[in-house]
């Protein structure tokens, strides 16, 4: 098999389909994450800043949101707290190079993911998160306290 190449992805196998709604100021990155959730089966929707994104969630059912925490006018916490309000069944993903945020901040954060960490442990995380309510919606549980915490993936 000499010249033949490998491609190193995340296992998508048992994915669920999801709608994400992701949100940064930076349009760039946004694009870039859209892209990679759409190569991987998922609905993306991008918002370059809160207002857009409590827009969207008015107009729009959305499984997860994906939010950067450093953004003008409303930082991540922020919005989760106000997409949650609208829709508490929402899961959010606070995505950050920031390591230092208070836990009163992250209580409407289901999972934090680093930027630093790239596409392979939000893909995962976002693949977690949507099992986890495809199985409270069937009835079952977490038995796991510690698989709900936002920093779980640190842990």
């Amino acid at each position: 098999m000499s010249g033949a190449v490998r491609l190193i992805a995340p296992a998508i196998e048992a994915r669920p389909a999801g709608h994400v709604l992701l949100v940064d100021d930076d349009e760039r990155q946004l694009k870039l994450r859209a892209t990679i959730m759409e190569g991987y089966g998922y609905l993306a929707h991008t918002a370059t800043g809160a207002s857009d994104a409590l827009s969207a969630a008015e107009r729009e059912h959305f499984d997860i949101a994906v939010v950067d925490y450093n953004m003008p006018m409303m930082n991540g916490c922020a919005l989760a707290s106000q997409l949650k309000a609208s829709d508490p069944q929402l899961k959010v993903i606070l995505l950050s190079a920031a390591l230092s945020i208070s836990a009163n901040e992250m209580r409407n954060i289901d999972k934090f993911v680093s930027k630093a960490a790239g596409a392979p442990e939000l893909l995962d995380a976002i693949a977690y998160l949507l099992r986890d309510t495809s199985r409270v919606l069937a009835g079952g549980g977490d038995s796991n306290p510690r698989a709900r915490h936002p920093l779980s993936s640190r842990l």
